[in-house]
């Protein structure tokens, strides 16, 4: 797997992938990205219709273009179900609207902004659980943490919240456990949740920075970005190229 050629942007859309798969049999499933670039993307909730090498048709909205399948998680490992793809066509990026100008403006340095803002933004894939709970609702919720950062965290269930819900969250990862209120952001039906941390405070967010930097720690002698201790769960995915 080389090098990524242009940074990731976290951006979770509905897409659709289709074509043949092994034994020559069209498929066809809906799925969603976690990260986009220029190139390609990061899917997840892929389900074995798709192999190392593999070209792939890939929609989103009404644009549609030809893509190749650059990486695929192991099954059993923490990247099971997932997938990275290079579109093949480099004019015709189906997400292309949704991506930032990466030109500086106003004589800001943006490459220097990206790094100042890396720390807050970057993700880790990581091994571990939450309780949802929804204000006035009597019932508590337990999802599955695959993705965490400073800012967020990416939570796999069966029955996500809609778009601007305010849960609790108790997250425990790493022998930790962080309370914040959430609001969700993205929200996939049968796939999960992608949720925007609010009122952390100042002891909850040092323990999420140790839990975060535990995890970098441990990533440090991987050979992909994301620590490989992590117990995905099947519906969920990440993506590399």
């Amino acid at each position: 797997m080389g090098r990524r050629k242009k940074n990731r942007i976290e951006m979770a859309l509905p897409v659709r992938i289709f074509g043949l798969d092994s034994a020559g049999k069209p498929f066809a499933q809906a799925t969603q990205t976690l990260d986009v670039n220029r190139n390609g993307a990061r899917l997840c909730g892929v389900r074995g219709s798709v192999a190392l090498g593999d070209v792939i048709g890939l929609q989103y909205k009404q644009q549609k273009a030809r893509c190749k399948v650059v990486w695929v998680g192991h099954a059993g490992s923490p990247k099971q179900d997932q997938i990275s793809v290079e579109c093949l066509e480099k004019d015709r990026i189906p997400w292309a609207a949704e991506l930032p100008d990466d030109r500086a403006v106003d004589g800001f340095d943006v490459r220097q902004v990206k790094k100042q803002e890396a720390r807050w933004h970057q993700r880790v894939t990581c091994r571990g659980g939450a309780e949802v709970r929804v204000p006035g609702e009597p019932v508590m919720s337990w999802a599955v943490l695959t993705d965490l950062s400073l800012r967020g965290c990416y939570l796999q269930t069966n029955t996500p919240l809609p778009v601007g819900a305010r849960p609790h969250l108790t997250i425990r990862a790493e022998d930790l456990e962080v309370l914040t209120h959430a609001v969700v952001r993205t929200s996939n039906r049968t796939l999960g949740m992608g949720l925007e941390f609010v009122d952390l405070t100042p002891a909850n967010k040092v323990r999420l920075e140790h839990v975060i930097q535990n995890l970098q720690g441990a990533s440090a002698t991987a050979p992909e970005e994301h620590p490989p201790d992590h117990r995905k769960a099947r519906h969920m995915h990440d993506w590399q190229d």
